[in-house]
């Protein structure tokens, strides 16, 4: 089997859980074991297309030395570049070896992931969560403020519009109108114009 098989010592799970250390199953205990027996982690994001071929070529990669488990983001995720959004998933990958890290970084750029660092100690990822959802808050509140001012002015905008564009529209009917005029050559230095030119 691939990433979803039981080979040796592998373990591959995952749920629909709201995203946390309980639900990964990642307290206490989990990051004691980890500091006795030195394990390493790689975490971050895969879309969901790629998860299942994402989690055998791990395994393969690994030949089976690892721990993974992952969970669904609920709402798709939009790219920042690009504006797309797309249905993906949490994964964590614990490992021992410092190759078997870079393996892990290498195969997650390559099916498009996305690897974030996080703290080791349960407390520290809790004040990571705490200091990112406060950023995520005072950046809603800047993007409300915005849209609220932005449709303040739209509709201060939208009373005159009609009164702009009836004076555009006369002043380029004037300007037409001037435009059709042409200019007499014939006339003198003094301003003054021949009888034979009337």
């Amino acid at each position: 089997g691939g990433g979803g098989g039981g080979g040796g010592g592998t373990l591959l799970a995952s749920s629909p859980a709201a995203l946390g250390d309980e639900e990964f199953g990642l307290g206490d205990g989990l990051d004691a074991a980890a500091r006795t027996v030195k394990l390493g982690y790689v975490c971050g994001v895969v879309p969901r297309a790629a998860l299942t071929a994402f989690e055998r070529v791990v395994w393969r990669a690994l030949h089976g030395n690892l721990f993974m488990r992952t969970l669904e983001i609920h709402a798709p995720v939009v790219h920042p570049g690009t504006g797309e959004a797309a249905p993906k998933n949490v994964f964590v990958v614990f490992y021992q070896g410092h190759e078997s890290h870079a393996k892990i970084q290498r195969i997650a750029a390559s099916f498009g992931a996305t690897v974030y660092a996080c703290p080791g100690r349960r407390a520290e990822r809790a004040q990571l969560r705490a200091d990112v959802n406060e950023r995520l808050g005072v950046l809603r509140a800047v993007l409300d403020k915005t849209h609220a001012h932005r449709r303040h002015v739209l509709a201060g905008v939208r009373g005159q519009f009609d009164a702009w564009r009836t004076f555009l529209a006369k002043r380029k009917a004037v300007f037409h109108t001037l435009n059709m005029f042409a200019v007499s050559a014939a006339a003198d230095d003094d301003g003054d114009t021949d009888d034979d030119d009337l």
